[in-house]
């Protein structure tokens, strides 16, 4: 860019429309600055870019709308070119401080600027006709405008997520969103007062049998009180149900995870509770004891084994974050200094007699979720779907790649009865259910793998997909 400082007369001087559109007027720092610009005059030159027989402002379009007002004739400029002034004009103002309805107005605008780079993107997959013009066009990979949106303006994709719900349900917490206009409510609080409104008459018993990898503990209120009337309740990628030990009675409940070790370890809790926890007596907390009965996962076994759920309860329960593989190393182990694991580990075995009640008619499969689903699909089913998620591992390694969740979703389309599913946001998730409801939910999380995060430690975005309204239910 051109250094050099010249003054250009305001007549020549033109504001980028889009920056009315984003950034709000305030009168408050409009009159510091008016007042600054009076006493000192414009200390930093305004960035333009040619336009037709003038210039276009990039940045400095407040300092030029108080130059014009205290009367000045011209004003300091540096002159550049770009080739997109609209993006040029968000980046130049990427540390400027801003209210978070500002951050908003931008994020649409960088969404809308993208989608045209994803739509030249299909465009290049297209057969081309014998047209040399078709070579010019920017043939894009696939785009995560999220998080480029986020990397743009200097934020977590978490926020922006938290940030468009809030103003999507604005109506819900007027007085809030007002506050969060004027600068007097930060975005995080917002969400969770938002949150607390949503599901505010959601009780549940808060049966948590463990730590479960990508768990659904901190969601299961948002799952809960969007799940529709129902006869049959399924859970085709049960892990450790959450949804279904805290939600009400259905009459017929099916569990079904692929992990052996999972369904083994389930139907020890339901059938032989006591049998399992004085097992787990017998395992104290220690690194030494961890670290030898990893092996134990290699060893053949038949369902029920309540000697391995133990083992292998005791291992998911002492790695740190849960097993998100087969098979633990001894680098996993879950060490504190600030909280006694051991005593947390010992009081979770109440909660196995509380799950145990809990499961008692409950049918626990062990199959293909495609069986699951073919076999218990009615009008009167309502099946909760987890897959793992997009582009990741699930709890327990297994890594599905893009035509598997593909086929998810065409299955899927195809059943009688009503559906939620909760994935991670990404585009190509989007892309595919495009059709259905989505609802996005952010939670905070005090540890996070950097592989399922978005970027920022705490923050995690879930994604609610429905083939149902469920504010109509």
């Amino acid at each position: 860019m051109n250094k050099e400082v010249v003054e250009i007369p305001l007549d020549r001087l033109r504001v980028h429309p889009v920056n009315r559109q984003i950034y709000v007027s305030d009168s408050e720092r409009k009159a510091e600055l008016l007042e600054s610009i009076r006493q000192h005059g414009i200390l930093e030159p305004l960035i333009v870019m040619p336009q037709d027989d003038g210039f276009l402002i990039l940045s400095g379009a407040r300092r030029f709308e108080c130059a014009r007002e205290l009367g000045f004739k011209a004003v300091p400029c540096i002159i550049t070119h770009v080739e997109d002034p609209v993006l040029a004009i968000i980046e130049y103002n990427r540390y400027r401080k801003k209210t978070a309805i500002e951050i908003y107005n931008e994020l649409q605008v960088l969404k809308e600027r993208l989608s045209e780079t994803a739509r030249l993107k299909q465009l290049s997959k297209l057969k081309p006709f014998q047209d040399s013009s078709f070579d010019k066009i920017d043939k894009t990979e696939a785009i995560n405008t999220r998080r480029i949106a986020a990397q743009t303006l200097g934020v977590s994709e978490g926020y922006l997520s938290m940030l468009e719900q809030v103003v999507e349900h604005k109506d819900l917490i007027p007085d809030v969103f007002e506050r969060l206009k004027a600068g007097r409510e930060t975005v995080y609080s917002a969400y969770s007062q938002l949150r607390s409104k949503l599901r505010k008459d959601v009780e549940i018993p808060g049966i948590f049998i463990g730590q479960y990898f990508a768990g659904k503990q901190k969601i299961v209120k948002d799952i809960i009180m969007r799940i529709p009337r129902h006869h049959c309740y399924v859970e085709p990628f049960g892990g450790f149900c959450s949804v279904l030990l805290n939600k009400p009675l259905s009459p017929v409940e099916i569990y079904n995870d692929i992990s052996k070790d999972v369904v083994n370890l389930l139907i020890c809790i339901r059938d032989y509770p006591i049998q399992l926890i004085s097992e787990l007596e017998m395992l104290p907390w220690s690194r030494w004891l961890y670290e030898r009965l990893i092996g134990v996962l290699d060893e053949p076994f038949e369902i029920p084994d309540v000697e391995r759920a133990a083992i292998w309860y005791y291992l998911n329960e002492s790695t740190f974050d849960a097993m998100h593989s087969e098979k633990p190393t001894p680098g996993d182990w879950r060490r504190a200094t600030t909280r006694n694991h051991a005593a947390l580990f010992r009081k979770r075995w109440k909660m196995l007699l509380w799950a145990s009640r809990r499961l008692q008619n409950v049918m626990i499969e062990c199959r293909d979720y495609r069986e699951v689903l073919e076999l218990n699909d009615s009008p009167e089913t309502f099946f909760y779907i987890d897959p793992p998620y997009y582009e990741t591992d699930d709890a327990l390694g297994i890594s599905w790649n893009h035509n598997q969740h593909k086929e998810l979703a065409s299955v899927v389309s195809k059943l009688k009865g009503k559906w939620l599913i909760t994935y991670n946001d990404h585009p190509e998730i989007r892309k595919l259910y495009r059709k259905y409801k989505i609802e996005k939910i952010v939670i905070s999380r005090s540890a996070v793998h950097p592989k399922y995060s978005d970027g920022v430690r705490g923050h995690y975005v879930h994604l609610l997909i429905m083939n149902y309204d469920w504010r109509k239910q």
